[in-house]
């Protein structure tokens, strides 16, 4: 089974890594209160006993939806191949071609999961997430604008957590 590894949010070790937040929210707004079914195709469960399969809801794969919106990458691949591989790999490198969330900053994605990326100086400070703008109250963020990035512009219309 491979599963779409996700920015970390709640890792006791690392602080909040870029998409994560938007990865959770995604995830909330996508499946709360729904009822999903769950298909396993391989090990049920990674080295972290963590439970792998693909989340469906209403007809759609939920794994693929957060590869095709940059916010995961196609990852633990154990045992291939699978039902599902050629869709989700095929999602994951439309995002990436497209440049999409986290594939919008060079790079963040690694092999081994995502890169942590050192802060700047305020004047070189490009946001992580739309909330840390909010929260220093800089939004929208126009392209050129000091901490506007692509990977905060899910529309790429140069307006950045509009």
């Amino acid at each position: 089974m491979a599963f779409s590894g996700t920015p970390e949010t709640k890792h006791p070790d690392l602080p909040k890594q870029p998409f994560g937040e938007e990865a959770s929210d995604f995830a909330e707004e996508i499946l709360a209160g729904e009822t999903v079914q769950v298909e396993f195709d391989g090990p049920k469960r990674d080295k972290y006993d963590r439970l792998l399969g693909y989340i469906w809801i209403n007809g759609e794969n939920f794994n693929q939806l957060l590869l095709e919106n940059g916010l995961a990458r196609y990852a633990y691949v154990y045992d291939p191949p699978y039902t599902h591989q050629t869709w989700m790999e095929q999602a994951e490198q439309e995002a990436q071609a497209d440049e999409i969330g986290i594939w919008s900053i060079e790079d963040y994605v690694t092999e081994d999961g995502f890169h942590h990326i050192e802060e700047t100086d305020a004047d070189e400070k490009i946001y992580r997430s739309c909330s840390e703008a909010e929260t220093a109250e800089v939004t929208p963020l126009y392209q050129g604008d000091k901490g506007y990035g692509k990977h905060l512009d899910r529309d790429l219309d140069g307006v950045a957590c509009e």
